[in-house]
């Protein structure tokens, strides 16, 4: 066994030879000091960790092949998709239980789920986290159990044209929104990320050293992770993109760059922040959500995400004639099937109001 320091705490660590997965699997627990008495309770804690992992299939729980994945998963996975997977796991065994992994049935855990209030998109999520694990386990010799995942179907969603919809706002909806909104602050925040389509946590991150207003440009490098507070790599290596300021952009980032200089006045902090809180600090992530939702529910009758924001990027330049390819550059995606999906719903309506423009036009009129 051997210690590792990671930051502010201090790990416990020892491998295990997993003959399932044929390679050895490195588990963790945290100690409060380095000390021989530590190290001797956390090597009993950690046999008796693996021991819990290793007991036979017929007993396994979900938790059981939770933690067998994860394990496994730590390796090949971002650490804010680890997080994601693990909080939507997480969420399926609170309405599911803790069963035993070769007792479920399809039928069992539908309506379990139908007895939540949960809405269907939802539902639909913590399916495919299941089913992601449950093939993993089967592969892995854990359970034979795979035929749940064959019958456990999704949830009825809304019609594609419905979940496209819902997920940006037209200009006139944007417009309304903020004209709403009387926290000055959160407006400003919402006129960013709708005219950069940044990611929210990309926004948070940013320093004033990542504004360029010379060269017109935003760097993005760097995301917050808003589970363990801290700054972190981008989601993906596209993300990493320079942005360009555009004109109604640049009074924005004033006003920010104001409320910004005000708030240190105020709080006497001394960092490099582009956004903070009023009280100095990087923003917090559910303060801002939480607003943006019942403001949206209030102003516009249905709430929304900061999520949404970013997809409303797609929807106003697609209508104001940018290509897909520019928007994505934009977004800092290789690939998207939202963003298309967006894309090719407003310019589908713009081709639908160009026809009917057409219509009204008569040259050969008396």
């Amino acid at each position: 066994m051997w210690v590792e320091k990671r930051k502010d705490k201090l790990l416990a660590c020892e491998r295990f030879f997993d003959e399932i997965l044929g390679k050895n699997v490195k588990l963790s627990i945290t100690i409060q000091r380095d000390t021989a008495q530590e190290r001797k309770k956390a090597m009993i804690a950690l046999q008796e960790r693996w021991k819990a992992l290793h007991k036979k299939n017929s007993d396994l729980r979900l938790s059981d092949i939770e933690a067998r994945y994860f394990e496994d998963a730590q390796s090949r996975l971002k650490e804010q998709t680890l997080i994601r997977d693990k909080a939507s796991f997480k969420n399926f065994q609170s309405i599911v239980g803790d069963a035993i992994v070769d007792n479920l049935s399809a039928s069992y855990i539908k309506a379990r789920m139908s007895e939540s209030d949960k809405p269907n998109v939802t539902l639909n999520g913590y399916i495919k986290i299941f089913k992601i694990i449950m093939r993993w386990a089967y592969r892995n010799e854990l359970t034979d159990n795979i035929q749940v995942v064959d019958r456990l179907e999704k949830f009825p969603d809304a019609s594609k044209a419905e979940k496209v919809q819902d997920k940006f706002l037209e200009s006139s909806e944007l417009n309304s929104l903020v004209q709403g909104m009387k926290t000055e602050h959160w407006k400003l925040l919402t006129l960013f990320l709708a005219l950069t389509g940044m990611r929210i946590g990309e926004a948070i991150a940013l320093d004033n050293s990542d504004i360029d207003m010379q060269t017109r440009t935003i760097s993005i490098s760097k995301t917050w992770l808003h589970s363990l507070r801290r700054i972190s790599s981008t989601k993906t290596l596209s993300s990493v993109r320079e942005i360009h300021i555009q004109q109604e952009l640049v009074p924005v980032i004033a006003d920010i760059m104001k409320w910004s200089n005000h708030v240190k006045f105020l709080t006497g902090e001394r960092n490099d922040i582009f956004f903070p809180s009023p009280y100095g600090k990087r923003i917090i992530y559910d303060v801002y959500e939480k607003y943006l939702r019942e403001n949206a529910a209030r102003i516009l009758g249905r709430p929304i995400t900061a999520h949404v924001l970013r997809h409303t990027f797609t929807s106003v330049y697609a209508e104001k004639g940018l290509t897909l390819e520019q928007i994505s550059r934009q977004l800092g995606h290789s690939n998207s099937k939202i963003t298309k999906e967006v894309y090719y719903h407003v310019t589908q309506g713009q081709k639908v109001l160009d026809a009917l423009n057409l219509d009204k036009i008569s040259i050969f009129a008396h």
